[in-house]
C-alpha cells in the first residue's frame, strides 16, 4: 500500500510539472493504408513525463479531418486507450488531428505559480503579478486546444486544412504547409481566442528532439500572427498560453487555455 501511494505522489507530481500536452503521432508522415499512433504526451520543453489515456470525461471533443472525411476518435475509442487513438489512413494527404479537452483544476502556492509564470515568459506583466492579490495561494482551471497534423504520401493535398478554425477559446492554426517546407523555411501561425485574434501572446515554437531541442518565442502580432523559420527538419511544436484572472468565479482565482499544435519537417 505505501509503495502505491508514493507512486501516487510521484505521479501527481510529474502531473503538475508537466504544462504542456501534444500529440506525438508515430510516424507523421505515412504511406496510404499505413497505421498511425497518436500518443498524448504531458511535460514541459519538450520532454514528456508521462502518457496520457483516453479519458472520456475530460474530453470535449476528438476528431480526424482529411479533404474526404471526418471520425469522431472519441466515440470510436474506449475509455482508458493508450495510445488515445490508432488510425488506419487510406488516402492520400494532410490529415488534422483535433482534441478539446475541458477544464481541470490546480492550486499552487505563490512560489510554484511565480516559477509557472516565468517559465511561460510573462512574470514580469505588472498586470498578473498585481492580479494574484494577497493571497497565500493561485487556484486555476486550466482547458487545452490540442492538434497535430499528419501527412499521408501522394498527390491529394489540401492545404486549408491545417488553418480549419474551430473557435475554441484558444487556439492555433497554420497558414502555411509544414510538409513542404525544408529546414531554412518559414511557417506563419495565428493565436485565436473564440475565433478572433489573440494579439500579443506569446507563442513558442520548440524543436522536440531530445538531443537537438530548442525554442523560438515570438509575440503574435495585430492579426494575431507569428513567422518561424525553423532551422532543423524534424517535429516540431507550436504552442502558446492564454491566461487570465476568472473575475467571474467563486472558487477559482485564474482561468487559461493552453494551445499546442505538432507536426514533422521534412529533414
Amino acid at each position: 500500500m505505501k509503495k502505491k501511494y508514493a507512486f501516487i505522489v510521484v505521479l501527481l507530481a510529474l502531473v503538475l510539472m508537466g504544462h504542456d500536452y501534444w500529440f506525438d503521432a508515430r510516424p507523421f508522415i505515412l504511406f496510404p493504408g499505413d497505421t498511425a499512433d497518436l500518443h498524448l504526451l504531458v511535460g514541459d520543453d519538450g520532454k514528456p513525463v508521462l502518457e496520457r489515456s483516453l479519458e472520456k470525461k475530460m474530453t470535449l471533443s476528438f476528431r480526424l479531418y482529411h479533404k474526404e472525411e471526418v471520425r469522431d476518435l472519441l466515440a470510436a475509442g474506449e475509455e482508458g486507450d493508450q495510445p488515445v487513438a490508432r488510425v488506419v489512413l487510406d488516402k492520400p494527404g494532410l490529415y488534422l488531428v483535433v482534441m478539446e479537452r475541458d477544464f481541470d483544476y490546480i492550486t499552487l502556492n505563490n512560489k510554484e505559480f511565480l516559477g509557472y509564470l516565468e517559465h511561460e515568459e510573462i512574470a514580469k506583466d505588472p498586470f498578473l503579478i498585481r492580479a494574484m492579490g494577497d493571497r497565500s495561494e493561485q487556484r486555476e482551471r486550466y482547458a487545452r486546444s490540442i492538434k497535430s497534423l499528419l501527412y499521408v504520401r501522394g498527390t491529394e493535398v489540401v492545404p486549408e486544412i491545417y488553418s480549419k478554425v474551430f473557435y475554441h477559446p484558444y487556439e492555433i492554426v497554420l497558414l502555411d504547409d509544414p510538409y513542404g517546407l525544408r529546414k531554412g523555411g518559414l511557417i506563419r501561425a495565428k493565436v485565436l481566442r473564440n475565433g478572433k485574434p489573440a494579439v500579443g501572446k506569446k507563442v513558442m515554437a520548440q524543436h522536440l528532439p531530445e538531443k537537438q531541442f530548442r525554442e523560438i518565442i515570438k509575440v503574435s502580432d495585430k492579426m494575431g500572427e507569428v513567422a518561424f523559420r525553423l532551422p532543423e527538419g524534424g517535429e516540431w511544436l507550436i504552442r502558446s498560453l492564454d491566461l487570465n484572472p476568472c473575475a467571474l468565479c467563486d472558487t477559482i482565482d485564474w482561468e487559461s487555455h493552453w494551445a499546442s499544435f505538432s507536426f514533422f519537417v521534412p529533414e
